[in-house]
């Protein structure tokens, strides 16, 4: 599932859009443009931003852009803009939005867009894929990247790094990884998971980066980076 932010002064009229893509997997937040340009956003939990631009100036949409993007620049979240007809004329090309759809376009015109850019920017489908910052787990290709570079897993660290990134934030202890990932009729000892782990850290957890903590005496939890995240 994919985090998309809807930055708009009028939440009621995204009502039915936000509850179509949350059935096409996406988690969704609302905001405002004036909560952006106060507080800033968490681009690293950050996928794409819809913007509705029906009451923004060019300087304001080039503003929130800025702030979605980050430090991550064009590598960052993906913004689409929904436009009013009367301003499409008017469109900064240099504004910061990577597409934009005409406001009172279809919510299947809306998802395909988002979809779209996702991919162009993931290469991954977000209803087959999970994003973490820069980690993307192709779910369709059983393939991972990070940072845009492929990362070598064996099936079963594969396996593992899906079943936790499934199931972000929910700490599993060492047997229950052995059952849902070796499966029930496993016999080796719970070791193997924490080797797994150890593995899987080597390979992912470089330049800061910090995908999976551990839960003292418990087990392991899949965790969105934040940028200042410690490994437990």
């Amino acid at each position: 599932m994919h985090r998309l932010l809807l930055i708009t002064n009028d939440a009621k009229r995204w009502k039915e859009l936000r509850s179509h893509l949350h059935g096409r997997g996406f988690t969704i937040d609302l905001t405002t443009p004036e909560q952006v340009a106060a507080d800033g956003v968490v681009t690293s939990r950050l996928d794409a931003a819809l913007v509705d631009t029906s009451a923004l100036s060019t300087s304001a949409i080039s503003r929130l852009c800025q702030v979605v993007k980050g430090a991550r620049g064009s590598a960052g979240p993906a913004v689409l803009g929904v436009v009013p007809s009367a301003q499409v004329g008017a469109l900064d090309c240099g504004v910061g939005m990577d597409e934009f759809v005409v406001d009172g376009a279809a919510h299947e015109e809306i998802e395909t867009r988002l979809r779209f850019l996702l991919w162009r920017l993931h290469r991954v489908d977000p209803v087959d894929g999970i994003c973490a910052g820069d980690l993307v787990i192709d779910l369709a290709k059983y393939e991972v990247r990070l940072s845009h570079q492929p990362v070598e897993l064996t099936f079963k660290e594969y396996e593992l790094l899906r079943f936790l990134a499934t199931h972000a934030g929910k700490v599993f202890t060492r047997q229950a990884l052995l059952d849902k990932v070796w499966g029930y009729e496993y016999y080796g000892g719970t070791r193997t998971v924490d080797v797994h782990i150890r593995r899987l850290r080597s390979k992912l957890e470089q330049h800061g980066h910090v995908f999976i903590d551990t839960i003292r005496n418990v087990g392991y939890k899949f965790i969105m980076p934040t940028g200042d995240a410690d490994r437990g």
